[in-house]
């Protein structure tokens, strides 16, 4: 969960980039710049299975 979590914050943060940069410094939106708009995808990270059979 901490994990899923850190990815959220990461992709945030990688919004944030894209946003401010289109909103403060260069305010045009193109098809360009939208086809550069980040995508979430998390990074899935296999967990060991207990394995001890009582």
């Amino acid at each position: 969960m901490v994990n899923y979590e850190n990815n959220v914050r990461e992709f945030h943060a990688s919004l944030r980039k894209f946003y401010y940069h289109h909103l403060f410094e260069a305010p045009e939106f193109s098809s360009a710049s939208f086809k550069q708009l980040p995508q979430f995808s998390p990074k899935i990270r296999k967990t060991q299975e207990n394995t001890n059979e009582d």
